[in-house]
């Protein structure tokens, strides 16, 4: 025997309230979870985005610790002389330099004056070393200048710059 099925109106209304019931429920917990994973989405995204920023910082105040090291011919008074500054925000120590000259062309720079100055120890930012520069008929008017030194951050650094008189 099959029971009757009959609904009165209002077990009706409610079955049909109920079903509406469960599909609001359904769509907002889909909806719920699609704005949870797009909130892990930006978290990460925020989390990378901060990671950058704290890479850039350390870049930034290393580069506060860095040394920049140049060499130039300038002339003073009635002579010229080889001016080593550093135009960098952190000290240079142990600041060595070689002249490399093209083959039978001699030194234009005074030995016991490069014995003097060089290593340089300590070489602070917006300071300069220059020595006296002496070129003769046979002396090279271009050469490659070769320098190292440490920065304040430990870092060793080295540089080739090219040097006309």
């Amino acid at each position: 025997m099959m029971a009757d099925w009959k609904l009165s109106f209002y077990e009706g209304l409610s079955l049909l309230i109920a079903l509406l019931a469960a599909v609001i429920s359904f769509v907002s917990l889909y909806r719920t979870h699609r704005i949870a994973a797009r909130q892990l989405e930006l978290q990460e995204a925020q989390a990378a985005l901060a990671k950058f920023q704290h890479d850039v910082l350390e870049k930034e105040e290393a580069a506060k610790q860095r040394a920049d090291i140049r060499i130039a011919v300038i002339e003073r008074g009635r002579g010229h002389r080889l001016v080593i500054s550093n135009v960098g925000l952190g000290s240079a120590r142990d600041v060595v330099f070689d002249v490399v000259l093209p083959n039978g062309k001699a030194s234009f720079l005074i030995q016991s004056e490069m014995d003097d100055l060089l290593p340089i120890t300590e070489l602070p930012p917006g300071h300069e070393v220059s020595m006296v520069v002496a070129p003769t008929l046979g002396s090279a008017r271009h050469f490659l200048a070769k320098i190292a030194w440490t920065s304040a951050n430990g870092e060793h650094e080295r540089k080739n710059l090219e040097v006309t008189l």
